[in-house]
């Protein structure tokens, strides 16, 4: 609760009227989900189109927001008069509560991203719609954001005709020509990983602590001799961009981030770099026979997909690579592709020039659509 009003006091003071609402999942998650309803730049505009936004993994809606409001997405949404709602999955540091399980159990725990696709995203749709009377929307997803809607818009076919358009900033799906060192040594082995993870009841990947909080604002601030390492470390992920990335804003990244996540999650794209393929999550052969009739896991169906998509992505990108990228583009009934030189996969979120390389593009596009 703590967390989730810090968001709603961030938003408050730049200045934008914001609302906050609890949508329960149909299997018992308490997703936040929280409301931009108008900027003073807009506030004539009586009808106004929502446009929905997912984070990625580690992440909450408060990375959309580190930028200000002279930068931020949400805020820029809301000012060319948008009707904005930004969304947090489920295990997120706004959404850690299910109203049959504690937290602290294994079984709150269970899901990937496929059920954040088939379960969460529909259900913030539908709840953002209703609420607002409106018919459809438009989503912007950032890395996770992008591979929960594949998924949601895949299984989920009416999905499609409640979208209008959909921008994946930094899309992942393909993941087998990812360039990030680290991830590539650990995949492999991702098995062990889970099994010693499993063994010592660790269920959570890096939730948001106070520990951690201050660790990260005092490490990483200003006058930090570990300032660089902090860059490093992220650049080691994914991809080395110094030019756009603000070091500045390290001390406010790291009161929020990373938000948590589960252990799955992190397993499921460690198959994805492991197989090559986009499929649901593989429990292994006895398992995947009882769950899916065969030895080896399905691939979500990207041909059912009917949503017009814009994919946004750069080539110093080290987790969504170019080549996975137009891999998915192949995939994809009906998608446009925007290239971003030396753009790596926090620069959509966090970059200096985000602002003016991404986001004008993206309103320019909603508006005509």
């Amino acid at each position: 609760m703590k967390i989730i009003l810090l968001l709603v006091l961030k938003i408050h003071q730049e200045g934008y009227p914001v609302q906050n609402y609890s949508v329960i999942t149909s299997d018992g998650y308490v997703l936040q989900l929280v409301r931009i309803t108008r900027s003073k730049k807009s506030q004539q505009i009586k009808e106004k189109t929502v446009v929905f936004l997912m984070h990625g993994l580690l992440c909450s809606s408060m990375d959309w927001l580190v930028l200000g409001k002279e930068k931020a997405l949400p805020f820029l949404l809301a000012d060319a008069g948008f009707d904005v709602f930004l969304g947090n999955a489920r295990g997120n540091s706004h959404s850690r509560k299910n109203i049959h399980l504690s937290p602290n159990s294994k079984k709150f725990w269970n899901f990937s991203w496929h059920e954040i696709g088939t379960i969460d995203i529909p259900a913030m749709i539908d709840f953002a719609l209703s609420l607002t009377q409106q018919s459809s929307l438009h989503y912007i997803g950032h890395s996770q954001g992008t591979t929960s809607f594949f998924v949601s818009a895949s299984i989920r076919e009416e999905l499609n005709m409640k979208v209008r358009t959909m921008h994946a900033l930094a899309p992942v799906a393909f993941m087998n020509h990812l360039k990030s060192p680290l991830l590539r040594i650990m995949a492999p082995m991702v098995n062990k990983i889970h099994r010693i993870f499993d063994s010592l009841g660790v269920y959570e990947f890096l939730p948001t602590h106070d520990m951690m909080v201050q660790f990260g604002m005092h490490a990483c601030q200003r006058e930090s001799s570990f300032r660089e390492v902090c860059a490093n470390a992220l650049f080691l992920l994914c991809g080395y961009d110094s030019i756009q990335f603000n070091r500045t804003l390290f001390s406010q990244i790291a009161q929020y981030t990373p938000a948590g996540a589960s252990v799955d999650q992190l397993v499921h794209y460690a198959q994805e770099i492991n197989s090559g393929k986009f499929q649901m999550f593989d429990y292994g052969i006895l398992k995947n026979f009882v769950k899916y009739h065969g030895k080896s896991p399905p691939s979500y169906q990207l041909d059912k997909i009917s949503v017009q998509i814009f994919l946004y992505y750069g080539d110093n990108d080290w987790m969504a690579s170019v080549i996975d990228v137009q891999r998915l583009a192949k995939k994809l009934k009906k998608n446009h592709q925007i290239f971003l030189k030396k753009f790596n996969h926090l620069d959509f979120i966090y970059g200096n020039d985000a602002d003016k390389l991404v986001y004008k593009k993206v309103i320019e596009i909603i508006k005509e659509n």
